[in-house]
């Protein structure tokens, strides 16, 4: 968090923690990590959670984790292009 403070500061000092909680954004990163996704996308990560627990303050990490994985998955998404490029190579 302290890395993503120098580059995002307004994301890190306005969001994490006073709208997202640093357990609840451990628990959904840990989720959506260990589906295969980067932690490159972690500014985007936590702008989805706000925007999720905005809409529903009660979601837990695996509702927000869901969310988070279809938005970044997306195939104009470049790591899911270079995945599916390398799927279709094997």
């Amino acid at each position: 968090m302290d890395n993503l403070k120098v580059e995002y500061p307004a994301l890190i000092e306005d969001i994490v923690p006073e709208k997202i909680s640093y357990g609840l954004l451990t628990e959904t990163v840990k989720i959506v990590l260990s589906k295969g996704n980067s932690i490159l996308y972690l500014p985007k990560m936590i702008e989805i959670m706000e925007c999720a627990l905005r809409k529903n303050p009660a979601a837990d990490a695996q509702e927000l984790a869901a969310q988070i994985i279809v938005k970044i998955c997306r195939n104009d998404n470049f790591s899911v292009f270079l995945d599916q490029r390398q799927a279709q190579n094997t």
